[in-house]
């Protein structure tokens, strides 16, 4: 690169820089480290204008800085890693440290002594121990590459080392069928505590940048963990007291990535599991099933060093990680047996259902037992359109038992509802010989992971002033597992998909020997799907009208979608079928963070100056927002019960929840209406932080933050933004107002409803007075030993439920809701369906 060129980039940069600075105010978070300490002569006077140059091993990148008229020198925006300290004046021998270890936002204070001679000679200092922190007062834990690359990680998922910190506790306590695991690198999670501190108020840095999710209930999780090969080395800050980070009020995990190097250095990996070692399920032991088959492997490799006929001044780094694995998935489940299914004739036989759970009538036995031929004390299916005897308000007290042919407990072929055999048909029949009712169907159904996670960085040093990298990280993943083991639309689990792309670029300049400038610049992008079956996954078809529904989708009563799938199905005693629901779970769909860090170091006598700003522009879409709104229907055996005006009957164990799937009489049902949410929202810090040496081993930390989060946009002004007491309600003339039995008049209109956001009415005030002042201290006692103390205040992101919101809506009158939405057999009035409203839709409001 010619010199006219590379003077173009740096200008360019430089001016890049400055303008962001003056119209950017925020909060930013380094990972790098920095060297800081005193030049002294052999009588301990300072030593003014000496050079010291700081060589990093492996890239044998140099940072310079000068002695101010004190002695003391500062180096910031380090590359963790091991350096080699040169310091050189007039009239002294050179001095050389060797194996200066800077860690991850590590603070190194390192005071030398020069001897009197010529700058010729160089006199080599071999540090016998490892430096230990003495210029900072934070708290907290390194874990080096040593033991990232040695410690035993089941699932390789960096972020399980977080357990060897003291004052940290992963507090996951549900593992398995829902898919985590909580080793694996794309088991996302906040379940991390800190000091007592929900991991809700955590943040998790990717080379400074933020890499966590701060929006909806699950703020403070990572969204991207790197592969363990590709990592240097990370850090858990657990009490931090510097100014520079912020929006934590647990603590803060920084990763920094490996870099090339001037030689080319590579891995590669695959890590095997099978089955030979494992047991059998305790399910499929007790169905006499075989042990199933697992195969897992995760491969992946690096590889870095100079990028050829470039120069010696650009390296790369690349990263791959792969998971595949084939889980064993064994079901032991309950599908409706063949006895009540329609026989040829057409009729459904319950005679066989409850002989085999009850005991039968005869002899001594009088109580307790099923008569198939005559009354019976328990058991028997019962018509709900039908009524033996009546209570003296005239309401029914018991039923009839269903009859056909002179044989009880047998439902007529023209009582059997098409849309309710059409559902019973989605079951699979059973495959376990001699089961009887219950536990009679086991299934193998594997379960697949898969995810890829490709990384590339890029380093390139334009001069020994002017540093920049990029680094781009990307991995998506799927994830297939059954919930009940069945076949075709009736199969329920977990189809999931996850996505997240992280780019960073960042460029540092020295402007002179005690300032110091860095801009960085990041985007982090998390997608996500969570179907609950294959319907729902788009593995199967199955819409309403296949089962001779229309549902409010279809009329257009719900027109917050415009898929229409068939309803979910829950049957008393069997399995739920039919998995309709996409991002019905806690996590975003869409999250998106944006920003943009500068800042600047300056050493001016005895005060390290760091100071600096961080904006960020959030974008949300809330995953569960839109719930269920293709429905789902409940069968219990209530209606077919004989007693139909209390539920105690149900101690007789008569009725099925089967028979009233075939009668086609839901017990329950809902719609979930609620409209999608896209929000966004800005966050601004600015803070400073001096590192005050008062002596050689007295260190004083003084720093101010200062943060801003300003109340969140829709843009469809979709967001709630208070309540108005005076306003008409919008359900008032959906209300017939009666007389009271005293003559009197309820008062109307009922008054009160939702304000909602626009652009001169924001849902929430912003809060402009979150001023943070942190103090700490470091004091050397000797070599080895450090007393540290702090003090701080902390401004963390609260918990915010974003998705639980609602923009104004006409809605039909609640009986043509209830008229579509709550019987399948709409041709039959059941005088005793009494059909609650909360059936027709489920309405929340935070």
């Amino acid at each position: 690169m010619n010199r006219t060129v590379k003077g173009l980039i740096v200008t360019s940069l430089t001016v890049g820089f400055i303008s962001l600075l003056c119209v950017t105010f925020a909060n930013a978070q380094e990972g790098r480290g920095l060297i800081i300490g005193q030049v002294t002569d052999p009588q301990g006077a300072v030593v003014p204008n000496a050079t010291v140059t700081a060589v990093r091993e492996g890239t044998q990148q140099k940072y310079t800085a000068q002695t101010n008229s004190g002695g003391d020198f500062s180096i910031p925006y380090l590359q963790p890693g091991i350096y080699t300290v040169l310091v050189e004046a007039a009239g002294f021998k050179k001095a050389l440290r060797t194996a200066v270890t800077v860690d991850v936002a590590g603070k190194v204070n390192l005071n030398i002594a020069l001897d009197i001679g010529s700058i010729s000679e160089t006199v080599t200092i071999q540090a016998e121990t490892a430096l230990i922190n003495t210029a900072d007062a934070s708290g907290g834990t390194v874990i080096d590459p040593e033991r990232v690359q040695n410690l035993p990680l089941n699932g390789r998922q960096i972020y399980t080392l977080l357990d060897l910190t003291p004052g940290v506790k992963f507090t996951q306590s549900t593992f398995g069928p829902g898919g985590f695991s909580g080793t694996r690198g794309w088991d996302e999670t906040n379940q991390y505590s800190i000091n007592g501190v929900s991991g809700l108020y955590n943040q998790f840095t990717l080379n400074g940048a933020p890499i966590t999710q701060q929006t909806s209930t699950n703020t403070g999780q990572w969204e991207i963990a790197p592969n363990v090969d590709a990592v240097h080395e990370f850090k858990i800050m657990t009490n931090t007291y510097d100014a520079q980070y912020g929006r934590a009020g647990g603590g803060t995990i920084n990763t920094i990535i490996k870099n090339g190097t001037k030689d080319f250095h590579g891995t590669a990996f695959d890590f095997w599991r099978n089955d030979v070692l494992d047991a059998n399920t305790f399910q499929l032991n007790a169905s006499k099933t075989p042990r199933q088959r697992h195969n897992q492997h995760q491969f992946g490799g690096t590889l870095g060093g100079p990028i050829p006929k470039i120069g010696k001044n650009t390296f790369f780094f690349l990263s791959f990680e792969g998971w595949r694995e084939i889980l064993p998935n064994g079901f032991v489940s309950t599908t409706p047996a063949v006895d009540v299914r329609p026989r040829a004739d057409g009729a459904v036989d319950f005679r066989q259902f409850f002989s085999s759970q009850l005991p039968l009538c005869g002899g001594s036995v009088t109580t307790g037992c099923y008569n198939p031929t005559g009354t019976s004390p328990r058991g028997g299916i019962y018509d709900p359109l039908s009524c033996a005897t009546k209570n003296a308000d005239g309401t029914c007290k018991t039923r009839n038992r269903f009859s056909y042919n002179g044989v009880l407990d047998v439902i007529p072929p023209n009582r059997i509802s098409p849309i309710g055999l059409k559902i019973l048909n989605l079951y699979p029949l059973p495959n376990r010989g001699g089961a009887g009712e219950f536990s009679n169907f086991t299934a193998t159904n594997p379960g697949r992971y898969r995810y890829n996670q490709p990384l590339i960085r890029i380093d390139h040093n334009f001069s020994e002033k002017t540093r920049f990298y990029g680094m781009y990280a990307w991995w998506s993943g799927t994830e297939f597992r059954s919930n009940n083991g069945f076949p075709g639309p009736a199969m329920r689990g977990d189809i999931n998909f996850r996505s997240n792309k992280t780019a960073i670029l960042d460029v540092t300049r020295t402007f002179s020997s005690t300032l110091f400038g860095d801009l960085r610049v990041s985007y982090n992008r998390t997608y996500k799907t969570t179907a609950n079956g294959a319907v729902a996954g788009g593995l199967e078809t199955l819409t309403d009208q296949d089962l001779g529904l229309t549902m409010p989708v279809r009329q257009g009563i719900i027109n917050t979608v415009s898929r229409n799938w068939a309803p979910s199905i829950s049957v008393s005693g069997y399995d739920q079928i039919i998995g309709n629901s996409v991002n019905q779970s806690v996590e975003a769909l869409m999250y998106e963070t944006y920003e943009v860090s500068p800042s600047f170091s300056k050493t001016m006598g005895r005060h390290s100056l760091h100071f600096g700003a961080q904006g960020m522009r959030f974008h949300a879409i809330p995953g569960f927002i839109l719930g269920n709104p293709n429905g789902s229907f409940a069968f219990n055996p209530d209606f077919t019960r004989q007693n139909p005006g209390t539920q105690t009957s149900g101690a007789n164990n008569d009725g099925a929840g089967v028979a009233a799937l075939l009668l086609g009489y839901p017990t329950g049902g809902s719609v979930d209406f609620s409209y999608d949410v896209y929000e966004y929202y800005h966050y601004f810090g600015g803070f400073l932080q001096d590192d005050f040496k008062l002596r050689r081993n007295l260190t004083l930390n003084l720093g101010m933050r200062w943060d801003v989060e300003l109340s969140p946009h829709e843009r469809f002004n979709k967001l709630n933004a208070g309540f108005d007491y005076t306003v008409k309600s919008p359900i008032n003339d959906l209300i017939t107002f009666p007389t009271l039995p005293n003559g009197a008049s309820i008062v109307k209109p009922i008054n009160g409803g939702f304000r909602f956001s626009s652009k001169d009415l924001a849902p929430y005030d912003t809060q402009w007075n979150h001023w943070q002042p942190r103090v700490g201290v470091a004091w050397a006692l000797n070599s080895k030993t450090v007393l540290r103390s702090g003090w701080g205040k902390f401004t963390a992101v609260a918990r915010e439920s974003v998705g639980i919101r609602r923009g104004p809506r006409t809605l039909p009158s609640p009986p043509e809701i209830l008229r579509t939405v709550a019987t399948l057999r709409q041709d039959i009035s059941i005088p005793e369906f009494r059909i609650p409203t909360v059936l027709c839709c489920r309405w929340v409001i935070l």
